[in-house]
C-alpha cells in the first residue's frame, strides 16, 4: 500500500503549517501541493528530495510505512533501505516496491545526467 498522501498530511500538520505555507516553503504552488495530499499526483524528484530533507524521513518510509503518532521513521538517508533489509523489517512486497522506486529514481537521475552533457 502507498501511504504517501496521508504521510505528508500527517507530517505537515505536526509542523503546524497549512498547505499554503508548506507549498511556499518547498517551492511549489498550493494547488500542486494539495494534489499530492489528495493523491491526484506525485511530486517531481527534486520536490520529493526536499520533502525528505525537510521532514528528515527516508523516501521509502514516506511511501511505504503508515505514520502514526509515536512512529519514528528512518532519517532521510538513502542507505536506510540496506539497514531495514538486513534487519528483516521489510516484507517481500515492500522489497519489490522499493526496488521499483529505486530503479525509477536511478533512471531519472541517469536521464538527467545524460541531459546535462
Amino acid at each position: 500500500m502507498n501511504y504517501f498522501k496521508q504521510n505528508i498530511r500527517h507530517l505537515r500538520s505536526k509542523k503546524e503549517m497549512n498547505q499554503t505555507q508548506f507549498a511556499e516553503y518547498i517551492g511549489v504552488t498550493k494547488p500542486r501541493y494539495a494534489s499530492w495530499e489528495i493523491g491526484q499526483s506525485y511530486p517531481q524528484i527534486d520536490a520529493l528530495l526536499r520533502l525528505g530533507e525537510f521532514f528528515d524521513v527516508s523516501l521509502f518510509d514516506l511511501f511505504l510505512v503508515e505514520f502514526k503518532d509515536g512512529y519514528k521513521p528512518y532519517p532521510f538517508n538513502p542507505s536506510t533501505i540496506i539497514e531495514k533489509g538486513s534487519k528483516g523489517e521489510l516484507s517481500i512486497e515492500q522489497v519489490e516496491q522499493l526496488t521499483k522506486v529505486r530503479d525509477t529514481i536511478e533512471g531519472i537521475l541517469t536521464q538527467n545526467a545524460v541531459g546535462d552533457l
